[in-house]
């Protein structure tokens, strides 16, 4: 959620955190689902 508040990108991310990936698998998402989601979608996980 931070990430999306400072409105990083992926690539950007993966900079900062090079286990992004496997963040957002634990949650079952992708790439793309991130990118789509907004703030508060990712809050109810």
């Amino acid at each position: 959620m931070v990430y999306k508040l400072y409105e990083l990108t992926y690539e950007e991310i993966k900079i900062v955190d090079a286990e992004f990936d496997k963040v957002l698998a634990e949650f079952g998402l992708s790439k793309v689902d991130f990118e789509r989601m907004s703030v508060e979608e990712l809050g109810k996980l």
